[in-house]
């Protein structure tokens, strides 16, 4: 009954998913369509997208790199109907995203999460997570 369950959340997930793929991809369609409602495929150049890329207000790079992963597709269904000779979007690189630093603890804010550990739980628990802040290695190494 419960792995019944699971299926369908599942499927339900994997129809969610392919949904809002689908919405967002006709979304980045819909961007496209709009900026480049003048001109005819064949008149979409290399040196056209770079000013356009160039002088739009990006939100930030991420959304600028999803919205150029269905430009370069939108393109490469362009050439494959002979509309162009070639994408001009395949030369344009994605935008370098930049991950926020991790939150790390101080010294001293380790010392005392470790003491805390010692006093409240049993001495493994605190090993462990010694070991874990103090070696870089991930979870499923640790417990090898």
């Amino acid at each position: 009954m419960i792995l019944q369950a699971s299926r369908r959340n599942t499927s339900q997930e994997k129809v969610n998913s392919r949904e809002a793929l689908a919405k967002s991809t006709s979304k980045a369609a819909n961007f496209w369509t709009q900026q480049l409602s003048e001109p005819a495929a064949a008149q979409i150049d290399y040196l056209m997208l770079r000013k356009l890329i160039g002088e739009y207000p990006w939100p930030s790079a991420k959304h600028r790199n999803n919205l150029m992963i269905v430009l370069r597709g939108i393109l490469n269904i362009a050439v494959e109907k002979g509309m162009l000779s070639e994408n001009p979007a395949a030369r344009i690189d994605n935008a370098r995203v930049q991950h926020p630093q991790p939150n790390l603890l101080t010294p001293d804010e380790v010392t005392r999460v470790l003491n805390w550990m010692r006093e409240h739980h049993p001495p493994g628990i605190a090993s462990y997570f010694q070991a874990a802040m103090f070696s870089g290695m991930r979870p499923e190494e640790l417990i090898a």
